[in-house]
């Protein structure tokens, strides 16, 4: 089989292939050189291993409308791929780089995530989530979020807080147009602890 070099095709034809390629990290992910376009990629965690981060991404070209946000679109160490993080209804925030360690400032990535993913389920696992100023959800029916907390999951102001609005401002974006919307059901927020 080595002889007639078999075993090499074998090989070539499954690093070729949409296979589905494994990472401990996005780390891992952005510097691996095994990835092609059209091929897909997991990894276990957003900064390390088993740290609530678990995502599933899609490698393809960059385009020229692509933006990169290193939560919802990754470059790759080969500057043509980017990867693609794949939604259904749920996001995850620690699948796009939040910490829920009660000390770094997610502020600034919570509100991004809320702006990126527009009538989807913003999902908060275990963990507590530092803020140092309010996040605001849009009143547009076509923006607008679903916050879910996980039982044990925390948004905690952070002692640099000085904010004098609430935590959430379930929408507070867009307001100033609110007479054109007629349904305002599609956001909201349940469960956790706003602390």
């Amino acid at each position: 089989m080595v002889e007639q070099g078999t075993l090499q095709e074998i090989i070539a034809d499954y690093l070729n292939s949409k296979a589905l390629f494994g990472f401990d990290s996005v780390a891992d992910m952005k510097t691996a050189t095994n990835l092609i376009n059209g091929s897909y990629a997991e990894t276990l965690g957003y900064y390390t291993k088993n740290d609530g981060g678990k995502a599933l991404y899609k490698i393809r070209e960059i385009t020229n409308d692509d933006v990169v946000d290193e939560f919802k679109i990754i470059e790759l160490s080969d500057n043509d791929l980017i990867a693609e993080l794949i939604i259904e209804d749920i996001v995850n925030v620690k699948a796009c780089g939040v910490k829920g360690d009660g000390i770094t400032d997610n502020t600034t990535l919570l509100q991004n995530i809320i702006d990126s993913f527009p009538n989807k389920t913003i999902y908060f696992p275990d963990g507590t989530f530092g803020i140092t100023s309010h996040l605001t959800t849009s009143v547009d029916n076509d923006k607008a979020v679903c916050i879910k907390l996980d039982d044990y999951a925390v948004i905690k102001a952070l002692s640099t807080y000085s904010d004098q609005n609430a935590m959430i401002c379930l929408g507070g974006k867009n307001y100033s147009n609110y007479y054109l919307y007629d349904n305002f059901s599609n956001y909201g927020i349940e469960g956790g602890t706003i602390d």
